[in-house]
């Protein structure tokens, strides 16, 4: 956690840097109070050097860093409050009637000089704060340590082959044939549909296999048609009929979320009655043995006496044994050949490279071991090395790193995903970390991941001539190069590697999501919501500093309330309501949101409903660079 924590203040003191920031501290006369906070903020960066080496083995410090992730996160929401207000002043100065002027002038929350004597004591408060954690760290036995911190290359080795299927096969072909052979097989019994389940540890690759399965020639040719479910956590029978018909029909939206199960069972004969599908349920969970029988007999109905064939993924063989499974493939590690293998694809650049470096060959040999024959460990360790050039004492670093020596289960591999995040640079780690905001099986669309970063200040330019969004690709380069995160296989058909943003959909494994899990404390407050399917409740104080608002599929919204953007109006950067087709406009208090980056709108009706909101009295900084940037103008 120190490396967030680290990551935190890091952020906060390039927030304080920015040119913007130092305009607006010094025309409110706050100048010298920022300098005095931002000291304390480098000392506690110092004590964060040591705080991450002595973390693991003293949990006062890890409770010290939790506190003090709360007290960055405040000051941050300071500094939110302060250019809030600055922006706001600077709107009413160029738009504000006499009489606004002086209404703001005899407020006590807008007067210029009280808001300057409010913020300079929340200012105070903070520095006594970090002053105060400063001393509390040096009782923990805590000391200041300063070290050059290396820079993220902008110029990445990119292997072109990371994600690509072929690229991260090896072995396995025993158990494909045996599954083919299984699935060609005709079922005897009739008015059945055959089920394989295939079960093991986490990162043994039970996906791979499925995906090697069915993308087979002869599976696409003897199954029409061939559906993939990512069925995870959440085993609602509803939820996945709609993803079964989605996956059938291959259109999005085909049922919306008020749709009733009749209406869906109906769309479900409509598409799959007297076929022969193939229906691969990804990642199950659910050991309640009603659920499963009320889906399987929805789709007895529909193709149980024409071969109709279901493969599982799953680690437990409870759920094996739930579903029926007619064949019941438990996976066990690579064989060591095969580990080698994969090792030298992702460890080395060409094909026998290794022979060229013996002593790295023997120190790589020793590293697989370590990994107990799973792939997801070899892959991440191996595309971490390869970063590493051929620097016989960086590959020696991660043979010998305390990390193996974590209690751990037999089978548990987190220790070398938990090695391949400690390597990334700081201001990366704190990205990957904040995927974690997010539930497992999330598919991450890389240019709002980038948007996301932006909203929460992940992404601070170190120059002039940088992007924030230049940078947010740089870090998913990063973070898909060490193979902690992936591109989605069927995201874009023709990917283009010298052109990163031309793909479309991320993933993560659910075991690197652990890892994210383990590296980021939950905040006490609610920064991020994306919501799919559900009614929002307007009214909780969850919205009171948010930063990122999306409503996705499924969100049925006609009418927001009048003030539902009142109490984010300091925070939020990112909103999106670009599959709320039923929304026809805006309330007045979207005026209030002044440091909105990024609005998504769903049709241009609401645009235009939006664009009359913007009169001279309610007219708000993001309106003009946002709509001009845009192409349109305001009347």
């Amino acid at each position: 956690m120190a490396e967030v924590v680290s990551g935190a203040a890091s952020t906060l003191l390039a927030n304080l840097a920015t040119k913007s920031f130092q305009e607006i501290a010094l025309v409110c006369g706050l100048k010298d109070d920022v300098k005095k906070f931002e000291s304390s903020l480098r000392t506690i960066k110092a004590y964060l050097i040591d705080a991450e080496n002595k973390e693991a083995k003293n949990h006062s410090i890890d409770e010290w860093l939790k506190q003090l992730r709360e007290a960055l996160d405040d000051a941050g929401d300071i500094l939110d409050e302060i250019e809030y207000e600055a922006k706001r002043n600077e709107v009413v100065k160029m738009y504000g009637t006499i009489c606004t002027k002086v209404r703001r002038f005899f407020s006590y929350t807008s007067n210029p000089l009280a808001f300057r004597i409010r913020m300079a004591h929340k200012i105070k408060d903070m520095k006594q704060k970090m002053d105060e954690k400063i001393r509390e760290g040096r009782d923990l036995g805590i000391v200041e340590q300063y070290v050059n911190t290396p820079t993220l290359e902008h110029n990445l080795a990119w292997r072109e082959t990371a994600s690509s299927l072929s690229f991260r096969v090896c072995g396995r072909l025993e158990e494909k044939k045996e599954i083919i052979k299984s699935l060609m097989t005709q079922k005897l019994e009739a008015n059945s549909i055959d089920v394989i389940s295939i079960f093991g540890i986490g990162g043994l690759g039970k996906t791979t296999l499925a995906q090697m399965v069915y993308n087979d020639t002869r599976v696409n040719e003897h199954f029409d048609p061939l559906m993939w479910v990512c069925v995870s956590d959440d085993f609602d029978v509803k939820k996945l009929i709609k993803k079964i018909i989605h996956a059938a029909s291959k259109r999005e939206n085909v049922v919306d979320a008020n749709s009733s199960l009749e209406y869906m069972i109906s769309l479900l004969n409509q598409n799959l009655r007297g076929k022969r599908f193939l229906l691969v349920l990804d990642d199950v969970w659910n050991e309640n043995h009603s659920k499963w029988d009320e889906l399987r007999s929805h789709l007895l109905e529909v193709g149980g006496d024409k071969g109709s064939k279901i493969i599982v993924t799953t680690r437990s063989r409870k759920v094996a044994d739930i579903v029926g499974s007619n064949l019941v493939m438990k996976l066990e590690g690579l064989p060591e050949n095969e580990c080698w293998r994969l090792f030298t694809k992702c460890a080395f650049q060409e094909e026998k490279e290794e022979e060229k470096y013996p002593r790295l060959k023997q120190i790589g040999e020793q590293i697989v071991k370590k990994c107990k024959g799973v792939p997801l460990a070899i892959i991440t360790l191996g595309c971490l090395l390869r970063s590493k050039s051929h620097d016989e004492n960086e590959w020696r670093k991660i043979r010998d790193s305390e990390v193996w020596n974590l209690d751990q289960e037999e089978t548990d591999i987190l220790p070398s995903l938990k090695l391949s995040y400690n390597n990334l640079p700081s201001e990366v780690k704190q990205c990957f970390s904040y995927c974690s905001s997010f539930p497992k099986d999330y598919k991450y669309d890389g240019t709002e991941l980038i948007m996301f970063w932006m909203a929460h200040g992940l992404l601070q330019p170190s120059r002039e001539e940088e992007d924030a969004e230049d940078i947010g690709e740089l870090y998913i380069k990063k973070l898909v190069s060490a193979s902690l995160l992936q591109i989605e296989a069927d995201s874009y058909p023709y990917f283009d590697f010298k052109n990163l943003m031309s793909f479309r959909i991320l993933k993560m494994h659910d075991l690197v999501h652990d890892v994210a899990q383990l590296t980021m404390k939950e905040s006490s407050k609610t920064r991020t919501i994306v919501q799919e399917g559900q009614q929002v409740e307007w009214t909780s104080n969850k919205f009171n500093y948010l930063k990122v608002l999306h409503l996705t599929k499924g969100v049925e919204l006609s009418l927001l309330p009048d003030d539902c953007f009142a109490t984010m109006k300091k925070h939020l950067r990112f909103l999106c309501f670009l599959d709320c087709l039923s929304l026809k406009k805006f309330p007045d208090s979207i005026c209030k949101l002044q440091d909105l980056q990024s609005l998504s709108l769903p049709t241009t009706q609401i645009l235009v409903s939006l664009l009359s909101k913007f009169s001279v009295r309610t007219k708000c900084c993001w309106s003009h660079d946002y709509f001009k940037e845009a192409g349109l103008s305001l009347v």
